[in-house]
């Protein structure tokens, strides 16, 4: 083992990203994933030909990072449909509305004029263009209120109703959180992403990505179902072994949280999309005590690849406050409540099949009001070197950020190191 080369713990997206970052440099770098594939959150598994990605996830074209690194058309990308459809209930009705993205699809942007005050499409409009403004550094300067109070008070002044049946059920599968208590600042990070990019899915799932930068670094440089546990900032512990390398990258939670925000995930395959068009469908009666589902996706409508060609994928995210405040607490009483709804909404739902029921537990930190969050995140640059949103901002943009600082800091000391030889 080469006693100079940078060792990175964790082979998520961040540890995998600044592995790559490092060796562009022209250092030795190993990997170690105590799990036996790469992706760390970002998994994807095949399950009667429809492919699951573990918990709800969709990559951003708008991000910075992503946008200028990322190849998307290598992925196989294709995009949501800009916009979102709303499901409400009408007495024993149920009425789907299509919120086109008027910037992107103005004609269909005119159905949402119909079925809400004309205040709040204007002010939304209004915090689009308020947001893109600067962006991201923006996103991260002035207030640091919760997204609620922002988008009510000190923001753009919604009323109460349409962030209930619009910004709630979004946000929620979003922050993972049913109260909008995350900082404004994610808010605006988030939402001017999604304002300038497109929401995509890869066309072998989610894992495709880090699949993608293990490629890039090279699997041999990756050591899976490998144990190893940061000692210093030049030492770690292998196989009962204290080994000195160059450098030691530590690419995850080193404890875990006992405040992070938890997810699940219903997946079921329908015989056809219940709701064609390829947009992100919310429910628009979303409570948190009342209703479970926050919303659905259909990933099968953006990426036929999803499922088998004469079925539908249909993914159900619930937040873990809501299966909570319900009282749920099992993949049974989860899956038997979600059926319920669903079955309230599209009364043939009773014939899908359960495909799984996803639970994580540790799914995003808490960054609450008065957080402090930064683009870059802080980390404890002078002893142990860290990378992973956890120390940035819950977003693959913040991984990777904070990959990028992490490598850059790691390729300093040794350069350094060597001067000084």
């Amino acid at each position: 083992m080469d006693s100079k080369a940078v060792h990175v713990i964790g082979a998520g997206i961040a540890g995998l990203r600044c592995a790559n970052q490092v060796r562009r440099s022209g250092h030795e770098v190993i990997v170690h994933e105590r799990a036996s594939s790469v992706g760390g959150r970002m998994r994807t598994q095949e399950v009667d030909g429809f492919l699951l990605d573990h918990g709800f996830h969709v990559m951003q074209t708008g991000y910075s990072i992503s946008e200028s690194e990322i190849d998307f058309a290598a992925l196989g990308a294709r995009s949501f449909s800009p916009g979102a459809r709303v499901l409400r209930s009408r007495g024993e009705a149920v009425e789907l509305s299509t919120y086109a993205d008027p910037f992107r699809r103005p004609l269909g942007g005119l159905a949402a004029l119909s079925k809400e005050r004309w205040s709040d499409l204007l002010k939304v409009a209004g915090l689009r263009l308020k947001t893109l403004r600067g962006w991201p550094s923006s996103a991260f300067s002035g207030g640091d209120e919760s997204t609620e109070v922002f988008l009510r008070e000190r923001g753009p002044g919604l009323s109460q109703e349409f962030i209930d049946s619009f910004f709630r059920p979004l946000f929620a599968g979003i922050f993972l959180e049913s109260e909008l208590r995350t900082s404004e600042r994610m808010f605006r990070f988030i939402f001017g992403a999604m304002s300038r990019g497109e929401m995509i899915l890869p066309a072998q799932g989610i894992q495709a990505y880090p699949n993608a930068l293990a490629e890039e670094l090279g699997w041999e440089r990756i050591m899976l179902s490998s144990e190893a546990e940061a000692l210093s900032p030049t030492a770690l512990r292998l196989g009962g072994e204290t080994v000195e390398v160059g450098q030691v990258i530590v690419a995850h939670p080193e404890v875990e949280p006992v405040d992070g925000r938890s997810v699940w995930t219903v997946q079921l395959g329908a015989q056809a999309s219940p709701a064609p068009g390829g947009f992100l469908v919310l429910n628009g009666d979303y409570a948190l005590g009342h209703s479970l589902i926050a919303h659905l996706s259909i990933p099968s409508d953006v990426q036929p690849t999803y499922s088998p060609a004469d079925q539908a994928l249909v993914t159900a995210t619930i937040v873990g406050d809501a299966a909570q405040a319900l009282g749920l607490e099992d993949e049974a009483q989860v899956e038997s409540k979600a059926r319920q709804e669903l079955a309230a909404w599209f009364p043939d739902s009773k014939s899908w099949t359960t495909l799984a029921v996803q639970h994580v537990t540790l799914a995003l930190p808490e960054r609450g009001a008065g957080s402090g969050l930064s683009l870059d995140g802080a980390s404890d640059m002078e002893g142990l070197i860290r990378c992973g949103d956890h120390v940035a901002h819950g977003s693959v943009e913040g991984a990777l950020r904070s990959a990028d600082l992490a490598a850059k800091a790691a390729i300093e000391r040794l350069e350094a190191g060597e001067r000084d030889r």
